[in-house]
């Protein structure tokens, strides 16, 4: 009991004596916090959700494509949707320089309704602490940057290196497990840009996959067009070669000359059904095309943020009032004790 009496009475004696010298410690502390927060700039974040095909539903396809991919030997149900999108490569595919480059491309709309480039808000449009700028002050002159985007993925400067990675840090995609929902958020010191860039980047994505997901079809689409095309041609120059000998043997019953018409006929038939099938197997591309190409579900748009995300500026604050109090007071009274 009387060590308690001790204590409380080290504590008062402690509190008594150096209060003002606390209170002096931690409100000077907490003016050179604060002052450090309010220079940081506010930024705003906008959130958009959308909801891909899911990888375990396929497309139904009319009851006559596929019965004419069976007569051309197509199976177009051998994956049934099985190998659609997964969500999970989204995160990677916003960690990719390519794709990153053309996010910076991307138009954005500022709060004082001009339009721009997502590079060149980046460039010219940052307001930076004021130790930033001090530095560039000492730092002296340097040659401006550019205002078009004149570098790649692979090969780029340090600035441009850093545009790449901050671009990154405005992003940030997460993906719902159960429902497959994808959000994506991004981060701006302007609302209005938050919002479109979010937008702008889900459009971007889409395109991004489906151009991703249909390559393989297309290339297959194109290259059945192209046989068509050559089988069409073929078909219209024997067509046109046995009309003419039709014609010009008309009267003529020798046998060499109906053995000769009749193997233009052959032929032209040989020519009409490859013809017909390439026919059916351009549809079916076509078809396949239409299965591979992914559809998207915009959940929730992402709206004009209205109070900013951050930095937070009084819990902080507060926080460090209280620790220059219990740190001011813990050194006073370890030297008390000493």
């Amino acid at each position: 009991m009387e060590q308690e009496i001790n204590v409380y009475t080290s504590l008062h004696t402690l509190i008594s004596q150096r209060w003002k010298r606390m209170l002096l410690f931690a409100t000077g502390l907490t003016l050179v916090v604060a002052g450090i927060l309010f220079s940081l700039p506010r930024y705003y974040s906008a959130t958009i959700q959308v909801i891909p095909e899911s990888s375990e539903g396929g497309v139904s396809l009319p009851k006559n494509i596929a019965e004419l991919s069976s007569l051309a030997g197509f199976s177009m149900n051998a994956n049934n949707g099985k190998d659609a999108i997964n969500p999970d490569i989204y995160p990677d595919i916003f960690n990719s320089n390519n794709f990153i480059i053309d996010v910076l491309k991307l138009q954005v709309i500022r709060q004082t309704k001009d339009t721009m480039s997502y590079y060149n808000y980046l460039t010219f449009h940052q307001e930076q602490p004021w130790w930033d700028r001090a530095l560039e002050v000492i730092k002296g002159n340097k040659t401006p940057p550019s205002r078009t985007i004149d570098f790649t993925a692979t090969h780029f400067n340090l600035h441009q290196e850093q545009l790449i990675k901050e671009t990154k840090s405005n992003i940030r995609c997460d993906i719902d497990k159960k429902t497959g929902m994808i959000s994506l958020t991004t981060m701006a010191q302007d609302p209005y840009v938050s919002s479109s860039l979010a937008n702008a980047i889900m459009k971007r994505l889409q395109a991004y996959i489906i151009d991703y997901r249909t390559s393989k079809a297309r290339i297959d689409l194109r290259y059945a067009e192209r046989l068509q095309k050559e089988a069409r041609e073929r078909y219209a120059k024997v067509q046109k070669a046995y009309v003419a000998y039709s014609d010009s043997h008309t009267d003529l019953v020798l046998n060499e000359y109906k053995t000769k018409e009749a193997d233009l006929e052959n032929e032209m038939q040989q020519a009409f059904n490859a013809l017909t099938q390439l026919g059916v197997q351009v549809e079916t591309a076509k078809a396949k095309l239409q299965e591979r190409t992914p559809a998207f579900t915009v959940i929730q748009e992402a709206p004009v943020p209205v109070r900013p995300a951050g930095p937070k500026r009084m819990i902080p604050i507060f926080l460090t009032f209280i620790l220059g109090i219990v740190s001011s007071g813990c050194y006073y009274a370890f030297r008390g004790i000493r």
